[in-house]
């Protein structure tokens, strides 16, 4: 059923360009190879969406559909225009490798533009999909828009069909690009967190307050880059002969550059009210607590053992979908827990856990906020080693306490009673199978929970 819908959604775009290119007075066969090349097209947008996990082509998602029409689109409304001014057919006939290689150029230029539109965290774009796949997709279309502008340049070379100026800004801007895409895969994401080398060059860099934040400011340059892609534009020869595609690139331009200086400067005017939208609980506040003395050792401690942590940008959607956070009424919030781990807040963490601050026993190890986590976060391995070392240091609640005696003492944290075996027994449940009583004592005095000697043993190792 999903493929003949997505047939017929290909189909409505391949029909219409060649209904429009007949009209337009092209004969039929060269109308017909357009209309496949945009069938094509598509089809192959598409499969970016499945790549990026995104499946909005489906009745009832309207607007996200519509949004990334306009997404796709965007680079062909701007070859529609460069049709009309190099619509002449011999033109095309005897400089096809010209052509194609402005094709790749235009393609490039408008997609690093709405690359930069989608991280600016609109609300409709924030409204219509999630942090998760806008993570994805910016990450693979910028890919794919740096392919592009870098096979335009070789193209370019190749072809010899440029001058210094036009070679200057165009090879700044791509080198940029490059660069920023560079540090933006290494220290602002987790997808080499395989990598134990790069891992450790995470920590040896935020020693040396090369950390997210930085890095994040770094990425503003990004509008430094498309500044100079415009510059290449603008001396183009396809620019210099048309005013209508100075006009094109002008308008992808400006756009860029209202969205880029709304995001940085207009939403930091509101962050307090607004900071993250749709993620944000009327519990959840932006500005952390006081603050005590930062114990950076015990930092780099946690990104040691957990190195995902590094890339942590608050985007709350750990929050969000945590079922405990909602009805703690915040006294549980990963989000402030984890900001409070990069802050070196030891003390509050690990010493002073209280009812009134973030509590790291409220969490349920129910896995949610790792699913969700756009930037694959290990949040419940973070709160394992920072619970670990609380109860090593003396600091863990009752709670947790009674429970390890529990499972100490009849291998589970509720024992069996003669009700709950009974309803079972009504129920027609099978017969449940507990681990060796022994094997788990022995496991947890390993452990240093050897709690056959006292009320509490904690071992000091």
């Amino acid at each position: 059923m999903r493929s003949k819908k997505n047939t017929l959604f290909v189909l409505l775009m391949v029909i219409p360009t060649f209904m429009i290119t007949i009209g337009m007075g092209i004969s039929i066969i060269p109308a017909l190879i357009i209309a496949s090349v945009i069938g094509i097209y598509f089809w192959l947008c598409y499969i970016i969406l499945i790549l990026t996990k995104g499946e909005f082509i489906s009745v009832g998602k309207l607007k996200p559909v519509l949004v990334l029409l306009i997404y796709f689109l965007g680079p062909l409304i701007a070859l529609l225009f460069y049709w009309l001014e190099k619509g002449d057919i011999i033109y095309w006939i005897e400089k096809p490798a010209f052509i194609i290689n402005s094709v790749l150029g235009i393609f490039a230029y408008v997609w690093m533009c709405f690359n930069i539109l989608i991280i600016i965290k609109a609300k409709f774009i924030e409204k219509s999909f999630g942090m998760r796949f806008l993570t994805n997709f910016h990450t693979v279309m910028s890919t794919i828009a740096l392919f592009l502008g870098a096979a335009h340049g070789l193209w370019l070379t190749y072809l010899g069909t440029y001058n210094d100026d036009q070679f200057s800004t165009g090879t700044i801007g791509l080198v940029i690009f490059i660069v920023l895409m560079a540090l933006a895969l290494i220290f602002m994401t987790n997808r080499f967190i395989r990598s134990k080398k790069i891992m450790k060059f995470r920590v040896a860099a935020y020693k040396r307050k090369f950390r997210y934040e930085f890095n994040k400011l770094l990425h503003n340059f990004t509008i430094l880059a498309v500044f100079f892609i415009f510059l290449h534009t603008l001396i183009s020869y396809t620019a210099l002969s048309s005013k209508l595609m100075q006009g094109v690139y002008f308008f992808f331009f400006i756009l860029t550059l209202i969205g880029w200086v709304s995001h940085k400067v207009v939403r930091r005017l509101r962050v307090e009210s607004d900071p993250y939208i749709h993620r944000k609980g009327s519990w959840d506040t932006v500005v952390s607590k006081i603050l005590k003395e930062p114990d950076e050792q015990w930092t780099l401690q946690v990104l040691k053992e957990v190195p995902s942590l590094y890339v942590f940008m608050q985007c709350g959607t750990c929050t969000e979908g945590s079922p405990v956070a909602p009805i703690s009424n915040g006294r549980y919030n990963p989000r402030h827990i984890l900001e409070k781990v990069l802050l070196g807040q030891k003390k509050i963490l690990e010493e002073e856990q209280n009812e009134q601050e973030e509590n790291v026993w409220l969490c349920s190890t129910c896995q949610k906020c790792v699913e969700q986590c756009p930037q694959k976060i290990k949040v419940t391995d973070i709160l394992s080693f920072i619970k670990n070392r609380c109860y090593r240091g003396g600091y863990s609640t009752e709670g947790f306490k009674l429970q390890a005696k529990m499972v100490f003492e009849h291998g589970l944290a509720i024992p069996f009673t003669s009700p709950i075996l009974k309803r079972r027994e009504q129920l027609g449940l099978s017969e449940m199978k507990v681990a060796n009583l022994e094997e788990i004592q022995s496991l947890m005095k390993e452990a240093g929970l050897d709690l056959s000697k006292s009320e509490e043993v904690i071992s000091k190792k």
